[in-house]
């Protein structure tokens, strides 16, 4: 579905694995079930307010939740609409003693990211695009195929697109990635060319 925002989220105690065991039973039987606003207060032993926004108390409006019980380690991950469901996680850490470490993704509006709690206070929250995100998790220079380059008309077009990627690299890492960009072009220059 358009504007899914993909969300991975790996909890573990903070201390007690009794913690942990809490959060187990409190989480689990919404394993498979796209879960709103009535199931986030539900899980978090709230009542729903009158009036909140979604969004600003959770990150979104819904969230279709898989529950991944690892034993020591219990992974969220699902699709949330629009933005990731970072406050949601925040929340669960303050009320079951948790810590989180979390990845984010939505292509479609081009922004991926990070959003880590420990102790109950946010350590990182970083957004990015989405190019620049997929460069960070390794996936970057899988993604690319030559044919995606046709659309060029000259290679700066190419580094013009990629600039977002290329800003948060170092020097080697530039390097690299410039003469990967230049191969695809030429590759797709090279198949342009055979096929005419």
């Amino acid at each position: 579905m358009a504007n899914d925002c993909y969300n991975h989220a790996s909890f573990t105690p903070n201390g007690s694995l009794e913690n942990l065991e809490l959060f187990r039973s409190a989480i689990s039987k919404y394993h498979g079930k796209c879960i709103g606003s009535t199931e986030f207060f539900e899980i978090l032993g709230s009542e729903t307010p009158e009036s909140f926004n979604a969004y600003d108390e959770f990150g979104s409006r819904w969230f279709e939740l898989d529950v991944d019980d690892m034993g020591d380690l219990i992974v969220l991950s699902g699709s949330s609409a629009w933005s990731p469901v970072s406050e949601f996680f925040r929340k669960l850490c303050v009320k079951f003693n948790l810590n989180v470490e979390s990845t984010f993704e939505e292509p479609g509006s081009d922004f991926g990211g990070y959003y880590d709690v420990t102790n109950g206070e946010v350590v990182r929250d970083e957004t990015y695009t989405y190019n620049q995100y997929q460069y960070l998790e390794d996936m970057f220079f899988e993604s690319l195929h030559p044919d995606y380059f046709t659309e060029f008309e000259s290679f700066s077009e190419v580094l013009d697109q990629y600039s977002d990627v290329i800003r948060i690299t170092d020097p080697v890492e530039e390097r690299e990635l410039v003469e990967f960009l230049k191969e695809m072009y030429d590759k797709s220059r090279q198949n342009a060319s055979e096929n005419s």
